[in-house]
């Protein structure tokens, strides 16, 4: 069955993954690696299929060529089922090779100084939950995700996507943008943005306006 956009896969986790499992950023392990090699921890980070191999991203902290942390897969059996349904689901257009994920594993002291290059590699054991890094937009906003869209826009005028948005009764809503290029001829395409705010006021006895805050990442 084929699963629809930004659709949030969530596995059961076993009792020796439980919260007591401390979680830690991609950046912690970066910073200082020897301090995280060989426990077990919990990452939230983007995890990319690239052509020479797998690795994890932060934007918070985008790592040099020789610092970068791969991405390896040590689970156990019971769990190979889970591992490819993730394998599967990255390599499909919903994906484009990229997911937000929540993982248990384990530091590795490992480097490879060859085609799959990396300065340390963390072995997954445990998939606990897994999205798209960009969605794509329905309607939907929620503040710190990444969407794309198709849109249309024109100098004076503001970029307005395709499918609108989705609000709750008694609510208006609209879009500010961040870093909207300047255009002389009407642009129509895709975006892809993220939200960097939102903010709720009251407009009147049992009504709301809601305004997102969104930076244009990229107009294709």
């Amino acid at each position: 069955m084929k699963l629809p956009f930004a659709t949030l896969i969530v596995f059961s986790i076993p009792a020796m993954y439980s919260e007591e499992v401390p979680s830690v950023t991609l950046c912690d392990l970066a910073r200082a690696p020897k301090l995280h090699f060989d426990k077990t921890v919990r990452l939230t980070a983007v995890f990319e299929q690239w052509t020479e191999g797998q690795y994890f991203t932060d934007e918070r902290c985008p790592l040099s060529h020789d610092d970068q942390i791969g991405a390896g897969f040590s689970v156990p059996e019971s769990e190979h089922g889970a591992r490819d349904r993730f394998i599967e689901q990255l390599h499909s257009p919903e994906y484009e090779s990229r997911a937000i994920v929540t993982v248990v594993g384990v530091l590795r002291n490992e480097q490879a100084r060859h085609f799959y290059w990396y300065g340390s590699r963390f072995d997954v054991t445990h998939i606990e939950s897994f999205r798209p890094a960009v969605e794509i937009f329905k309607g939907d906003l929620e503040q710190g995700r990444d969407y794309r869209a198709a849109g249309t826009y024109h100098a004076g005028a503001d970029l307005i996507l395709t499918a609108p948005l989705r609000l709750p009764y008694h609510h208006a809503g609209r879009i500010e943008w961040i870093g909207l290029p300047e255009v002389h001829v009407r642009w129509k395409g895709t975006v892809t943005f993220r939200v960097v705010a939102k903010e709720v006021s009251a407009a009147g006895p049992g009504r709301w306006n809601t305004v997102f805050t969104c930076k244009i990442l990229r107009l294709d």
